[in-house]
C-alpha cells in the first residue's frame, strides 16, 4: 500500500477499521458488490465504507480481490495518480 493509505489507516478510528475489515470481508466473497467504475477506470471497482472508497480489482481465474487505494470520497479523482505498482494484492481466505 502507498504510503498516504498507511498515513490514512494509521488515524483511522477503530470503529472505522472494524467496517473497513468488514467491507473487504464482504469483497472477498462478492466482488461484484461494488460499483463498476467507468470512462478510464474501466476493470476498476469501488466499494463504499461510510467516507472512504475501497479501490479493487478482480482477478476472477485466481480468485483474488486486488485492492488498489483505500481513499476518502472527497479525494477519489485526485489519487488516481497513486502508484498502482505499490499496491496490495489479498486473497479472499487472508482477509
Amino acid at each position: 500500500m502507498d504510503a498516504e493509505t498507511a498515513e490514512l489507516l494509521r488515524h483511522t478510528s477503530p470503529n472505522r477499521k472494524r467496517k473497513l475489515k468488514e467491507a473487504l470481508r464482504t469483497i472477498a466473497g462478492n466482488p461484484r458488490l461494488g460499483k463498476s467504475l467507468q470512462e478510464n477506470l474501466v476493470g476498476y471497482f469501488s466499494y463504499r465504507v461510510g467516507t472512504l472508497r475501497i479501490i479493487y480489482t478482480i482477478n476472477v481465474l485466481r480468485k483474488i480481490v486486488h485492492v488498489v487505494a483505500v481513499v476518502l470520497g472527497t479525494q477519489f479523482m485526485t489519487r488516481w495518480n497513486v502508484n498502482l505498482q505499490s499496491s496490495v494484492s489479498l486473497q479472499p481466505s487472508v482477509i
